[in-house]
């Protein structure tokens, strides 16, 4: 399943409002710069790290805005295979990173979300 990415994407890594400029006009908002580029890599645009924490945190309403805008995503089970496996790549690196910070809390946070990724 981690093969079905047949034309990869160029992937930001660090992708989130303080990496993005914005200039505000009379009717609009418009991207003018993206910062912070130092985890940009190819590959599925599922690996982003942003995609993971936008299934996470952000409300149904702000998903599917964004989603309209961005662009559908696949919804079949390779997709939903690699979304897992992308996800568990995260919190693993959230727990390399945690405990090199002494951040229990995110440590445990982490944790909690690799169990609950325990369905495939």
């Amino acid at each position: 399943m981690l093969n079905e990415i047949k034309r990869p994407s160029l992937l930001h890594g660090d992708l989130w409002t303080s990496n993005v400029l914005v200039r505000r006009e009379k009717n609009s908002v418009r991207i003018v710069a993206v910062l912070d580029s130092d985890r940009a890599s190819w590959g599925d645009p599922l690996a982003d790290w942003i995609f993971s924490l936008l299934e996470r945190i952000a409300s149904p309403t702000a998903r599917a805005a964004f989603w309209q805008e961005y662009g559908e995503s696949e919804d079949n089970s390779g997709a939903q295979f690699r979304k897992q496996v992308y996800g568990a790549l995260h919190a693993g690196n959230g727990i390399s990173w945690a405990q090199r910070h002494n951040d229990d809390e995110s440590v445990s946070h982490n944790y909690s979300v690799l169990h609950d990724m325990q369905t495939w």
